[in-house]
C-alpha cells in the first residue's frame, strides 16, 4: 500500500494604509512538503525564514495551549448553550419646552 501524499500551502496578508500610503504591511507563507515546514514572514521590509522538520513540528503540535484537551474545547465551542445577549433599551431624554 502507497503511503499518503500530504502537501500544504497557507498565505495571508494584511496591509494598513493611511491617505493611499502603507504605513503596515505584513504577510505569511508557509509550506509543507510532508516532512518540513517552511514560513516566510514579512514584517513592513523585514523578512524572515523559518524551518521546522518531523520532530520539531510534532513537539510544537503536542505543545497544549489549554487545560482541557481538544473534544472538551470544541465541545464548549460548538455543542455548548450559546447564552443570548439581553436587549436592554436605552432612557429617552425629555427635554422641557421653554
Amino acid at each position: 500500500m502507497p503511503k499518503p501524499f500530504v502537501r500544504a500551502y497557507s498565505f495571508g496578508e494584511e496591509k494598513e494604509t493611511i491617505n493611499g500610503h502603507v504605513v503596515q504591511n505584513k504577510a505569511v507563507k508557509s509550506e509543507y512538503n510532508g516532512k518540513t515546514l517552511h514560513v516566510d514572514k514579512q514584517d513592513n521590509n523585514q523578512f524572515t525564514h523559518y524551518v521546522l522538520k518531523g520532530k520539531e513540528l510534532k513537539k510544537l503540535l503536542k505543545k497544549k495551549t489549554s487545560k482541557l484537551g481538544l473534544l472538551d474545547r470544541l465541545n464548549a465551542d460548538f455543542m455548548g448553550k450559546h447564552k443570548s445577549k439581553k436587549k436592554t433599551m436605552k432612557k429617552k431624554k425629555h427635554y422641557k419646552k421653554q
